[in-house]
């Protein structure tokens, strides 16, 4: 039976307990393949292919997820790109400008790996912006620095800066993407790729950028230990991700 319903989960600080689990619970992975006869059940994130690999695989995910902010969309299995959105060289250019009026963070770009994420990327003011960037991240960013510097790029018309989950406590990571290449957009074009009728859609999240995510589907779920911004448009608050609440709340859908 062809299926018609779709979960939409965020990774970290939903179906991880980022930063200190780095991989999904037995609870959560058996939990998935419960239901995944009737639902689809595509991940949404922040992070790259290279550092969402390891979670999406984990989880044992089969249907197309939403990486990289929202400006791609990949095939989990084998990391095939099935759609992708790019800033414009002269929105990168206001982008850059910004960031250098924040020095002393790293820069990381598109496709990154957990290793370059924790330790590598360059300054603000060596971006080149003749450069291709679909997916821009200022990393262990100070959550005042990083609020100032998402307040200025919010008038953008071309961009959308949003504040991601870090993975240091205490800290932001800033995402840049096309304003055409939000979650909410990706979700969007995932949903018209698996003939899903919104109104048959849950998002599950934790963090600020979630509200794209929250803005594309039809019942919103935030975790526990979301912020309360997210709580306030939910439909459901469910058990913190160090509870596995995504797990329980799948464990429930099975049962129905």
């Amino acid at each position: 039976m062809a299926k018609h319903k779709a979960l939409i989960i965020d990774i970290d600080g939903t179906a991880i307990d980022s930063p200190t689990q780095k991989i999904p619970t037995q609870r959560l992975i058996d939990a998935t393949r419960a239901i995944e006869a009737e639902y689809y059940v595509c991940a949404a994130t922040g992070r790259t292919w290279s550092t969402g690999k390891p979670v999406l695989r984990g989880l044992g995910l089969v249907d197309p997820c939403v990486i990289s902010g929202g400006t791609q969309i990949c095939d989990p299995r084998t990391g095939e790109i099935q759609w992708q959105c790019n800033i414009s060289k002269s929105d990168m250019k206001i982008v850059k400008d910004v960031l250098m009026e924040h020095p002393g963070y790293s820069v990381i770009f598109n496709d990154f790996s957990q290793e370059e994420y924790e330790s590598g990327g360059i300054s603000a003011d060596q971006l080149d912006t003749d450069h291709d960037f679909f997916f821009v991240v200022y990393t262990y960013v100070p959550i005042e620095v990083a609020t100032i510097i998402a307040d200025k790029l919010k008038d953008t018309p071309g961009i959308t800066c949003s504040l991601g989950t870090s993975q240091r406590t205490g800290f932001k990571d800033v995402h840049v993407t096309n304003s055409a290449a939000t979650k909410e957009h990706a979700i969007s074009e995932l949903l018209t790729h698996l003939k899903v009728d919104r109104q048959n859609t849950w998002g599950f999240g934790d963090a600020l950028n979630d509200v794209h995510l929250f803005n594309a589907v039809n019942t919103k779920v935030a975790m526990g230990n979301a912020i309360q911004q997210l709580k306030g448009q939910a439909d459901e608050v469910i058990a913190s991700v160090s509870e596995d609440g995504l797990a329980q709340y799948f464990e429930r859908l099975a049962l129905i």
